[in-house]
């Protein structure tokens, strides 16, 4: 987890791939109240997915109602995280901002697909890189006669949504970089975001 702090904006850097992460979310809330911090902004843009654990972790500091962590194809697991987490008194209540691209799957793209439903934060960037509802947990397995290796899921992630179709997660704010953006070395996102 790394974070930049910014005129009362904080900048988190989400990647869920880190168990260290949720050893330091409290650390991290209890700086976020002691700095007065009122914009905190999560970067899920290269966030391919991982430890489904730290977007659970980080769920908890948010007035979520609704969640689906997984399910198998024949059955619909609803978790009310509000009624099982979430602790009142350590909401973060200021605005969130979730930024979004088409290298956002997995993990990251369930993440961006929770806020989204609960509008508990504004989707900045482009659309994710996965549907709401995917394949995850590959494991390793050796053909036995061929002896070829491959990677099969062994879950199927269902979005909050269960109706949503949708091949991806959509910004509530369409952006992207431009060539001059990429030119003069300034993501659109990041300027915009310091403008907010």
């Amino acid at each position: 987890m790394r974070s930049h702090k910014e005129h009362k904006k904080l900048f988190l850097y989400f990647q869920t791939r880190n168990d260290e992460f949720i050893k330091e979310l409290d650390k991290f809330f209890e700086d976020i109240k002691k700095n007065e911090i009122t914009k905190l902004v999560i970067d899920v843009r290269k966030n391919i997915g991982g430890n489904i654990k730290c977007v659970e972790g980080l769920l908890t500091y948010f007035n979520v109602k609704e969640c689906y962590f997984s399910a198998a194809e024949d059955e619909y697991d609803k978790k009310h995280v509000q009624n099982i987490w979430v602790d009142k008194n350590r909401v973060y209540l200021g605005e969130t901002y979730v930024l979004i691209s088409n290298s956002t799957f997995s993990a990251g793209n369930q993440l961006a697909d929770i806020f989204k439903f609960n509008n508990i934060g504004t989707l900045i960037g482009e659309p994710t890189g996965n549907s709401p509802s995917f394949y995850a947990n590959p494991i390793l397995i050796e053909l036995p006669n061929s002896k070829i290796k491959c990677s099969i899921s062994t879950k199927y992630i269902i979005g909050v949504d269960k109706n949503n179709n949708s091949n991806t997660v959509l910004p509530d704010i369409n952006m992207s970089n431009t060539i001059e953006n990429i030119m003069s070395d300034k993501e659109s996102i990041i300027e915009y975001i310091k403008n907010l």
